[in-house]
């Protein structure tokens, strides 16, 4: 009778079958406290970086609704042995609940620094989580039949200690006050459970650039110098060239951004010289000249540009879906870094960023234009280095702009 009386409740609930991606919807679960979203002023930490969210996090107690989300894939997985280990190894009720408590009685102190942390450290923050996070998670479930249940709860453990070292070393690195990463440090701690003190953190390396002078993160370094033509991640940005902004472009081109942009490059393009197989990989797609004077086209057209702004903002959705699925693509670039010749390297920084611009472009040429494409598209084009071929003027493969967009919000700070 009973078994009858489970089967019926579970199929007038819908879905009572442990979901064949478990180990995504378990991460999926914590967004209630380290939320994920490029269109929200947060950043993928506890609290968001965010007074509003870390605020309603604790008074609305929303890291309930985490617990209970976790507690439902529990008893929708008894009969999975690899979930059951996991969910019952990596999550624990009252140490989470116990990190939790810690940090809403410090929830002021943290709020008197999240906009500096998340202003000085957003874009670092979240390729900590891409990296180190979500990356290993799609690596686990893609070989989730090959894995034994100790396996998958131990590199889960240790994807999230990566993920919070990344995060506390680019805290540490920034300007702001050090009680903030103090808080987050120690909610973190507070909440790991007794399996996961016992795991053996793994070293992930970064981008490999071993030599002296050049350090492991010199590709993403020498990207992020874009940022004084590309706008990361904010309120009132979205990742196109002059970041859909009227203020950013009269700015940029007032005080000719693009400059400091290209010092900034050539001096890590100097520093790993003796590298070189990355040192042909920056020379074939930086080319002072044609930055420059593209920039400089756009410049001229900037009034045309700012007729659009309020469609390209419109458009931030997508625009950073397009973003987001890029970042992903380089970070399996930078997996397969070792294993591809220079020309392998081009070639698929080629290929995904030719799909890059084809998604960028659909929803601002559907909804804004062709006008309001062509002033954003083709100055983007004209960077182009030596490494990819072009095969038209409305279709090709991107550019060094184009590049420096993916890499500015999923791959700038690659990953320390």
């Amino acid at each position: 009778m009973k078994t009858w009386i489970i089967i019926f409740c579970c199929i007038a609930v819908a879905n009572c079958q442990c979901p064949a991606d478990a180990i995504k919807k378990f991460s999926e679960c914590y967004r209630q406290l380290w939320p994920v979203d490029p269109s929200r002023n947060v950043a993928p930490i506890i609290g968001g970086a965010n007074r509003e969210f870390a605020s309603g996090m604790c008074r609305d107690e929303n890291f309930r609704k985490a617990i209970e989300c976790i507690v439902e894939l529990q008893k929708k997985c008894t009969e999975d042995e690899k979930v059951k280990f996991l969910l019952g190894n990596v999550f624990n009720n009252h140490t989470f609940e116990s990190g939790m408590n810690y940090f809403c009685s410090e929830v002021d102190v943290y709020n008197q620094h999240a906009d500096c942390i998340y202003r000085y450290t957003r874009d670092e923050l979240l390729n900590c989580f891409l990296y180190s996070l979500y990356n290993e998670i799609e690596n686990i479930f893609s070989k989730w039949n090959e894995l034994s249940k100790e396996e998958i709860a131990s590199r889960v453990c240790a994807a999230r200690e990566n993920r919070d070292i990344c995060q506390d070393a680019a805290m540490k690195r920034s300007p702001c006050s050090q009680a903030f990463s103090s808080i987050v440090k120690e909610t973190v701690k507070r909440m790991k459970t007794d399996f996961c003190k016992k795991v053996i953190i793994p070293s992930f390396p970064p981008f490999p650039t071993p030599n002296p002078g050049c350090p492991s993160n010199s590709l993403a370094n020498a990207f992020r110098c874009f940022q004084e033509v590309l706008p990361g991640p904010g309120s009132v940005v979205v990742p196109i060239l002059g970041g859909g902004n009227a203020y950013y472009v009269d700015t940029m081109c007032r005080d000719k951004r693009w400059e400091n942009a290209a010092i900034c490059f050539e001096q890590i393009m100097e520093n790993c010289v003796a590298d070189e197989k990355l040192s042909q990989v920056f020379k074939m797609y930086f080319n002072k000249d044609n930055f420059h004077n593209s920039l400089i086209g756009f410049c001229k057209d900037s009034e045309e540009y700012k007729k659009h702004t309020k469609c390209y903002q419109q458009q931030r959705q997508p625009l950073y879906q397009c973003l987001q699925k890029q970042g992903i693509d380089f970070l399996q670039l930078q997996q397969d870094y070792d294993n591809l010749s220079v020309k392998g390297v081009v070639e698929r920084i080629c290929k995904i960023q030719e799909e890059k611009i084809a998604c960028q472009d659909r929803p601002i040429k559907s909804n804004c234009g062709k006008k309001a494409s062509d002033v954003v598209t083709k100055p983007s084009y004209k960077m182009n280095g030596p490494s990819c071929p072009r095969g038209g003027s409305e279709k090709g493969i991107t550019n060094m702009f184009l590049l420096c967009s993916s890499l500015l919000l999923t791959f700038k700070l690659l990953l320390i």
